[in-house]
């Protein structure tokens, strides 16, 4: 019986134990909050950069705006965490952030590529039909010499004087 209660209060013992050192154990240092946040923070200067070249190629990037905002405002919030020393909640928001920009520089450069191929597009159209319309002119105006030109000659040969024949006397 003895033998039991000692064994019940090592592994009550054991038990409390665990619980206070397994929060100390997954807990989150200084040092790796603020490299998570530092991490995220040239992540979002990347993707500002990638949505700004876009919007400068013509994309519509409208919706990757309003997300960059959006994990502005939750790194915003994970810095003040970080500098109060809730280093878990910095990371969760740091974590948060990164989630919400996922894949918007990669949109933002492929909306870019599409926009820059959309704009060669259309100075290659332009192009074209700028060529084809000086021919056309080209063409048109050629015709139009030939018949004003044969016209021309014409009424010229139909306005000289006819030349009489001479008497030989």
């Amino acid at each position: 019986m003895r033998n039991s209660r000692i064994l019940i209060a090592c592994a009550l013992v054991l038990a409390v134990a665990c619980l206070y050192i397994t929060p100390a154990c997954f807990s989150t240092s200084e040092e790796e909050a603020r490299d998570k946040v530092e991490q995220i923070e040239h992540n979002l200067n990347l993707a500002f950069t990638a949505v700004s070249e876009a919007q400068l190629a013509g994309a519509e990037v409208s919706t990757m705006s309003e997300k960059l905002e959006t994990a502005t405002e939750q790194l915003t919030k994970a810095n003040n965490a970080l500098r109060i020393g809730d280093y878990e909640y910095a990371v969760l928001l740091a974590t948060q952030s990164n989630e919400t920009l996922n894949h918007i520089a990669d949109d933002a450069i492929a909306l870019r590529v599409e926009a820059e191929l959309a704009s060669k597009n259309r100075i290659l159209d332009t192009a074209l039909m700028s060529g084809a319309g000086l021919g056309l002119l080209l063409v048109v105006s050629l015709v139009g010499w030939k018949f004003l030109n044969k016209r021309y000659l014409n009424q010229i040969l139909k306005a000289r004087p006819e030349v009489g024949k001479l008497d030989e006397s």
